[in-house]
């Protein structure tokens, strides 16, 4: 096994897309099912074997979802506000969907506990 070092203790990967159509950008690390446990496992144990802390952060692209927009057709955001910057509007959350994006970092989290990681950042 491999060790990441030269780290000051506490290593960091890329945002991490804990939901499926939360996607920020094209190859984002996931973490919205219990499959991705297995290869968690091993990369928490790369991450820490030099001694480093394992943190994962949990990151919701909302309006800059740009790559769930081109996959899926849509993007949530707080308010379905025009962005001249964007190529899309939107979609305003509802109080169910605000929701379920708290049950999913839960869920993202207790995977992150499952599989070694010290911590998560959201």
């Amino acid at each position: 096994m491999h060790c990441v070092t030269g780290w000051d203790n506490c290593s960091f990967p890329e945002p991490w897309q804990f939901r499926k159509k939360g996607l920020a950008c094209p190859g984002q690390l996931a973490v919205y099912n219990d499959s991705y446990i297995p290869g968690l496992k091993i990369l928490s144990a790369v991450m820490k074997c030099a001694g480093n802390k394992a943190i994962m952060q949990l990151h919701n692209a909302g309006r800059e979802a740009i790559a769930a927009y081109q996959k899926f057709g849509r993007v949530l955001a707080p308010t379905a506000m025009n962005f001249p910057f964007l190529p899309y509007v939107p979609e305003e959350l509802t109080e169910d969907q605000i929701t379920a994006i708290i049950d999913d970092f839960g869920k993202a989290t207790q995977r992150a506990i499952d599989a070694g990681f010290d911590g998560v950042e959201i």
